[in-house]
């Protein structure tokens, strides 16, 4: 699992240590970097041999690909279809749905929209 570092270059405190036994690899790049895989640039990127828990890295405001994330992939897929179709009430439920039980912010929610647009 790769998770990339989009606020601050990875040291000491910056990633979640309690899975230090699952740390492959730590990589901070020279300057903030655009990475395709995840459409947005980074500070560096830490690799784990195992699947770390989203809210272990949410608290250190680590992302990972979004194709990772069923209620991203989820919201994107909604909300595209639902512009796309032009039904502006289902299309605000879903918003509100994505916002209000899954913790999601505006911005994520409109990043996960356009990453699925047509």
């Amino acid at each position: 699992m790769r998770a990339y570092a989009i606020h601050r270059p990875l040291g000491p405190f910056t990633w979640p240590s309690e899975h230090r036994d699952k740390l492959v690899e730590l990589v901070n790049y020279d300057r903030m970097t655009y990475v395709d895989e995840i459409r947005r640039y980074a500070f560096g990127h830490i690799d784990f041999s195992e699947d770390v828990p989203r809210d272990d890295l949410d608290r250190y405001e680590l992302v990972t690909s979004p194709e990772l994330d069923p209620h991203f992939v989820a919201t994107g897929k909604t909300l595209a279809r639902y512009a796309k179709q032009e039904d502006w009430e289902r299309f605000e439920r879903a918003w509100d749905t994505a916002r209000d039980k899954y913790g999601m912010t505006d911005d994520e929610i409109e990043r996960a929209m356009t990453w699925y647009e047509d």
